[in-house]
């Protein structure tokens, strides 16, 4: 089997079940005799995509496989509420701006639930302020503009 095939095949395989860590991939695969540079083009070739997970020293890369099968029509999301809905009409309701430990006690409060509250809050908030629907000032995040219509691409899942 060619070396670059063989990494895709390893990491449609390992990423299967959903996100893993990077030096988990990077240490199975030394295992199985792939290369560093030989994971990396397959990671690029297959358009995976790379998160951090949590923040400051704890934090840390996951692998994912990029969603690329349309969802069906009558398709329902199985969260409650995307989280950015949360955070956008949280900080909707307090324009001075908020920093991001007290936005999410405000979105739990509200009712917003995830697994990992931290690192999914996190994500959707740095995925925000990427998209320049948030900015970043001295008084915390604040909104750019008024929140705009849902997409499918605007759902999280836990």
């Amino acid at each position: 089997m060619i070396p670059r095939q063989q990494a895709h095949d390893f990491l449609k395989k390992m990423l299967a079940n959903g996100p893993v860590p990077q030096k988990e991939i990077e240490a199975e695969a030394i295992q199985r005799g792939i290369s560093k540079r030989t994971l990396k083009r397959a990671k690029k070739d297959l358009g995976i995509e790379s998160n951090r997970a949590g923040f400051g020293r704890g934090s840390y890369s996951v692998w994912s496989l990029p969603h690329t099968e349309p969802l069906p029509e009558n398709h329902t999301f199985s969260c409650r509420e995307p989280t950015h809905v949360y955070f956008e009409t949280i900080l909707e309701q307090n324009p001075d701006g908020l920093w991001f430990p007290p936005l999410l006690e405000k979105a739990k409060q509200a009712g917003w639930r995830s697994k990992n509250p931290n690192n999914v809050g996190y994500a959707v908030l740095m995925k925000m302020i990427r998209e320049k629907r948030v900015r970043q000032t001295f008084d915390g995040y604040k909104l750019r503009e008024p929140p705009r219509e849902l997409s499918e691409e605007d759902f999280t899942f836990d």
